[in-house]
């Protein structure tokens, strides 16, 4: 009996559920649409939570710009809680950026791309030009790919959880592009790749940029996909009036208002439920963490005055409430037997899995395989570099890069008040004699002149070749105290041939041969209190080099250090040799960032230069004096509150130390104490002399670099020295 009545109750069940479900897959269809705005869209996920929590069911989804990433996130899983997380816990203006931490950078390209201030394409048919756009995307469509990873194999949308469109625009033709297949992350960005700002995604042999120009609210484009009942998200700013036109964003904004603004009205009529939050008082650039929460909240209050439209609605049409259970779970670590890599004509394979630490078969996870692609990122070789992962038991981790042009023009300015204004100009050919090679031309147009090349080949797995020569045309001063003892110009010649080996992205060891001429014009002295020295001399010194390099920022560090150190031994050749005719030389700094807060760092250094014989010509000195952007050769070490150049004794070492404060956001205090020992014979450090000297420094951080003012003196000098400095140094 008991049996009977149990199957009864079974074959009940299992006739509701085949009705039900029935039902179910012919009820009308409940698409849902969001448009484009920029930061605004932080308010969908407030909309997605209240229909989230009270069951609408959502069949298909339709977004442009930031509508797309919310809502191909919602599609494979996501859920209002982790959007909101990941709106919170992105660091906006580096996400929407190609920032790159110096981390990231190998030590070679750290120093070089620290340097420019602009960068230009050069082609044989366009010339001198600009790229496509001021952003790349490298970072937003890495952080795409990961969030995604588990929908990477799938390249029919339809197929979603919930199935998926987006709209771009064909920036050639000017036609709307639907993207229904692909690959997810491709397809996202090239929704959202506004016009100027982000460089047009290629797919499919079109470039496509942000569909917002077209249709950036597109109801139609759900209803072609079979939807029955529109729920409509808008958060487009409204044509301002021309008072409240006042800012970049704000013509940005209103030019997307006029887009595409027929197409958008018979869209908004098409609307079942159009829900549009209060965005006011906000841009398609207020990406914050306060602006989040703002939004979200405003979203959810929209969301919820509609509510028990959109029930009855349903109720009308017979669509029944379900509860929404979706959560998207992040694999840990996964095996990854194969590699493959696409878009490379001018680099190798055996390039990027030198560059990436990448072996295969081994175990990753998202992390590890970030890592790798900034390291390849930040070889500067690659507009961008991102991933993919395919394959279920045996996966394939695939990287799609797009190579840097191969030739550039980069320039620098600074402007500081020793040299005045300097003008860097670079050209730099990568890959074009040879595949992994780096040909580079510098001239530096100042008081102090500067001519150089350098010529790289980086075979796969060896120390990379390394050829260069520079010519530097310098006025020297030299100074007692306050007096100027001296003053010439000395053309100064060196090359260099060295082998050198990058380790990771930190470390730089080389060792080579280097050759220099020095040719010193009539010397003008009041009075002098070292020999004159030949005229002409040349060099030929064997040395090696060790750099390590980990700052967080060049300008304003706060954690890391960087070391160098550099011993030579040189063999002099003159008119007449003043003394030595040999010269071991050790060459070291060491520098550090030590946060103390969050607004406060020190920053000690330790640097010197020993000159290993007891004795040394005039053209090996060493020399103090000056700040760091205005050191002339290597034998000159800064040091403030001291005229450049006054000159020390052959065992010269200096320690200092600066407590900088952020006063704000780009405003900098910083005082700054050191001091300086010499002496030449280490049995005279008893005897050895002292100075010491402090300075105090207000610096702006802005886009052309550091903007520096600092007033300092010393125990050696009785004057207050004064020194602004405007721009990068180099």
């Amino acid at each position: 009996m008991k049996i009977k009545v149990f199957l009864s109750i079974i074959f009940i069940f299992l006739i509701y559920s085949n009705n039900y479900y029935a039902n179910n897959s012919n009820r009308p269809k409940v698409g849902l649409v969001l448009s484009g705005g920029g930061a605004k869209g932080f308010a969908h996920i407030g909309v997605l939570e209240v229909l989230e929590k009270e069951g609408i069911p959502v069949d298909y989804i339709v977004g442009t710009s930031i509508g797309s990433i919310m809502g191909a996130l919602y599609s494979i899983g996501y859920n209002s809680e982790q959007l909101k997380e990941f709106a919170r816990s992105q660091e906006w203006i580096d996400l929407l950026s190609d920032y790159l931490s110096r981390e990231y950078r190998n030590a070679y390209e750290k120093n070089e791309i620290d340097r420019y201030l602009v960068s230009f394409n050069l082609s044989e048919d366009k010339g001198v030009s600009l790229s496509a756009g001021i952003v790349q995307g490298q970072n937003v469509m890495n952080t795409l790919c990961r969030l995604t990873a588990k929908y990477h194999d799938i390249d029919d949308f339809s197929k979603l959880p919930i199935p998926f469109a987006c709209v771009a625009a064909d920036i050639a033709s000017g036609d709307e592009v639907v993207l229904k297949k692909g690959y997810l992350p491709e397809a996202i960005f090239a929704s959202m790749s506004l016009p100027t700002i982000f460089a047009p995604t290629e797919i499919d042999g079109k470039l496509l940029v942000d569909g917002g120009i077209i249709n950036n609210y597109p109801v139609d484009v759900a209803k072609e996909m079979g939807a029955d009942i529109i729920i409509g998200v808008d958060i487009q700013t409204k044509p301002l009036k021309k008072e409240e036109i006042v800012e970049l964003t704000d013509i940005l904004g209103q030019m997307f208002s006029y887009m595409g603004y027929e197409k958008y009205k018979e869209n908004k009529e098409q609307s079942d439920i159009l829900i549009e939050p209060d965005i006011s008082g906000y841009s398609t650039a207020s990406f914050s963490n306060e602006a989040a929460d703002t939004l979200i909240e405003r979203g959810k209050i929209a969301a919820l005055q509609k509510i028990e439209d959109i029930k009855s609605l349903l109720a009308k049409n017979n669509v029944p409430l379900l509860a929404n259970t979706n959560s998207y779970e992040f694999d840990d670590d996964f095996e990854v037997d194969y590699f493959m890599i696409g878009g490379m004509q001018k680099t190798t394979l055996n390039y990027t899995l030198a560059k990436t630490n990448y072996l295969f078969p081994g175990k990753y996870n998202f992390a590890k395989i970030d890592e790798g692609v900034r390291r390849l990122y930040g070889t500067n070789s690659y507009d961008k570099a991102y991933f993919r992962i395919s394959g279920n038991d045996e996966k394939t981790l695939s990287l799609i890069v797009k190579e840097k042009n191969t030739s550039t023009l980069n320039a620098g300015f600074n402007f500081n008040s020793t040299d005045k204004a300097s003008i860097l100009l670079n050209l730099t050919f990568r890959n074009e004699l040879f595949k992994g090679s780096r040909l580079t031309f510098d001239a530096k147009l100042s008081t102090n002149t500067m001519f150089g090349m350098s010529f790289q080949v980086s075979p796969s797995y060896l120390p990379e070749f390394y050829l260069g020569a520079s010519f530097k045309n310098l006025n020297i001063e030299i100074f007692d105290k306050d007096d100027k003892i001296a003053s010439s110009d000395v053309q100064y010649l060196v090359g260099e041939f060295s082998l050198l080996e990058l380790f990771g992205t930190n470390y730089l060891m080389n060792f080579g041969v280097e050759g220099e001429y020095y040719k010193i014009d009539p010397l003008f002295a009041e009075k002098l209190v070292f020999s004159l020295p030949s005229k002409e001399q040349s060099t030929l010194s064997f040395f090696g080099q060790l750099r390590f390099d980990n700052l967080d920022d060049k300008f304003y560090p706060k954690r890391g250090f960087d070391l160098e150190a550099k011993f030579s031994y040189a063999s002099n050749k003159a008119d007449n040799i003043i003394k030595n005719t040999t010269t071991p030389i050790l060459l070291y700094n060491f520098r550090s960032a030590l946060s103390l807060g969050t607004d406060v760092c020190f920053i000690p250094s330790v640097y010197g230069r020993l000159l290993l014989n007891d004795n040394s010509d005039i053209f090996k000195s060493n020399a103090i004096g000056g700040t760091e952007q205005t050191i002339l050769l290597d034998y000159h070490l800064p040091f403030i509150g001291v005229k450049r150049i006054v000159l020390t004794k052959d065992k010269t070492m200096v320690v200092k130390g600066e407590l900088r404060v952020k006063l704000s956001l780009n405003n900098f205090l910083s005082l700054i104490v050191n001091g300086a020992t010499h002496f030449n014979k280490f049995e005279d450090w008893k005897s050895r002399e002292l100075i010491g000297g402090f300075g105090i420094k207000y610096s702006i951080r802005s886009f052309i670099g550091p903007l520096d003012f600092i007033v300092s003196t010393s125990d050696y000098s009785k004057e207050f020295n004064f020194f602004v400095n405007i721009g990068r140094w180099f």
